[in-house]
């Protein structure tokens, strides 16, 4: 029997969409992060990777801190419809 593994990195769990509304997400980023813009944001396609590193770029706060800030606030947004 043979058995095949899967390594996972960090990137596999964040580098998704994220699943709450884009509305209220665009929203909330645009008021807790005024260095923002919304065609910014949207250039993201919402991934979590992304805007993590949009706002490491713009803040210099280390991307796996705000991964964890996405993934905490993405359980408390309505879901997207």
């Amino acid at each position: 029997m043979q058995y095949t593994y899967k390594t996972y990195s960090r990137f596999d769990a964040v580098n998704q969409t994220m699943r709450c509304s884009r509305r209220v997400i665009r929203d909330l980023l645009l008021q807790q992060w005024k260095r923002l813009t919304p065609k910014e944001i949207d250039e993201t396609n919402f991934s979590k990777l992304k805007i993590a590193l949009l706002i490491e770029r713009k803040y210099g706060i280390h991307s796996r801190l705000t991964e964890n800030y996405l993934s905490n606030i993405e359980r408390t947004l309505p879901l997207a419809a």
